[in-house]
């Protein structure tokens, strides 16, 4: 096993390099989370899998209202908001070509969150 440190959005790894990327969390504390969502987008292979999993906006108009009174006061507390906030990615892998294959909400009425899964589209040339 190999462990790398690098920039979400600039992931030093070459296009294709997984057949299957997770980012569990990872997206909401960044400053441009599509940006960071096309990276991963990038470094799946053709045919392989992207699963996310992060913070969304509530459904109901008057939970988001709720949520976003209730999160205006977290937010002045760090070790409670952990720096995460909702983050809309999934037009950004929809925009690049990714195809999804599975979505469900999970999570309490204010603070839901979003798993997904999306397949790059096309088959792996043989090395």
């Amino acid at each position: 096993m190999q462990f790398c440190v690098g920039d979400m959005a600039q992931l030093p790894f070459s296009d294709g390099r997984f057949d299957v990327v997770l980012s569990t969390y990872s997206l909401c504390p960044l400053h441009d989370p599509r940006l960071a969502a096309r990276e991963l987008y990038r470094v799946t292979r053709p045919g392989g899998l992207i699963g996310i999993a992060h913070s969304t906006e509530p459904q109901r108009r008057w939970v988001r209202w709720l949520a976003d009174r209730a999160e205006n006061l977290i937010w002045r507390f760090p070790g409670l908001s952990m720096g995460c906030r909702a983050v809309e990615v999934l037009p950004a892998l929809q925009e690049a070509g990714g195809e999804l294959i599975f979505q469900r909400y999970y999570g309490v009425p204010l603070w839901p969150f979003l798993a997904s899964v999306l397949r790059k589209p096309g088959q792996t040339v043989p090395a």
